[in-house]
């Protein structure tokens, strides 16, 4: 059709084909209109994907199952309990090193107080571990100790002899009821223990022997019975541990 231009071929009413610009301000407007439903539809489609990736706004949560309540051997309670007992034992030989270095009468007074309270607290620990695991040589051993240094000097041994039927030769059990024969003036089994402990070149017979060289200082004065004896023994002992340690140091020195 000479003279119209070729939008109006295309139907466009004649009313708008009077100029070129009202038919491409037509053909953009009808463009618009088409595009946007697709635009609509394309977007609810992808709001529904996310809902659906998402598992949807109201699909119930999975609850997270509870966590099963640990069940402990009655082995292993013991081996928490020993634990417990050793972290307040080793609590109370921090504050025995503070009592010792103080001056304060004081304070003195008040570490003393923590320093029985700790010594309690790990005899209980390790009453309740010797409970749940009576084969636990360790546990009776220190409780043996803990007592002892309370002053239950019978209750120590009981405990030490316990640890010792299970285990004959735990060596830190004969040299731990050692010292509580010390403080029973029980010599004899004093000097039988050191014996042990010696000829097995055990590192608890030099601990021993400065337990029994601070005995003899401390009973100097109002020695007990075969207390002289002892006191001789002891010095004799220290000079042979002195000569057998400095061959040992010869025998493994890396010449």
């Amino acid at each position: 059709m000479p003279g119209f231009p070729f939008w109006c071929v295309m139907g466009v009413p004649p009313a708008r084909c009077s100029d070129a610009g009202t038919g491409l301000e037509f053909w953009r407007r009808r463009s618009v209109m088409r595009i946007r439903p697709m635009m609509v539809v394309l977007i609810a489609f992808s709001l529904t994907g996310v809902a659906f990736a998402s598992g949807g706004a109201n699909k119930p949560r999975e609850e997270t199952p509870a966590t099963e309540t640990l069940t402990l051997t009655p082995e292993q309670e013991a081996i928490d309990a020993y634990n417990m007992g050793i972290g307040l034992r080793n609590k109370a030989w921090k504050l025995e090193k503070k009592l010792a270095a103080s001056t304060d009468p004081k304070e003195q007074g008040k570490l003393g107080n923590k320093i029985s309270k700790s010594y309690r607290n790990a005899a209980a620990s390790f009453e309740r571990a010797v409970r749940k695991n009576p084969m636990l040589h360790e546990a009776h051993s220190d409780l043996g100790y803990c007592l002892r240094k309370q002053g239950d000097f019978e209750a120590a041994l009981a405990a030490y002899d316990r640890a010792l039927e299970i285990q004959p030769n735990y060596a830190e059990a004969i040299e731990y009821r050692a010292e509580a024969y010390l403080g029973l003036n029980r010599i004899g089994e004093v000097k039988q223990a050191y014996m042990t402990l010696f000829k097995g070149q055990s590192d608890q017979a030099p601990a021993l022997l400065e337990a029994m060289q601070r005995w003899v200082v401390e009973n100097d004065e109002n020695p007990a019975d075969g207390a002289e004896a002892f006191s001789a023994w002891v010095a004799e002992r220290a000079e042979i541990a002195g000569q057998t340690k400095s061959v040992s140091q010869l025998r493994d020195a890396d010449w």
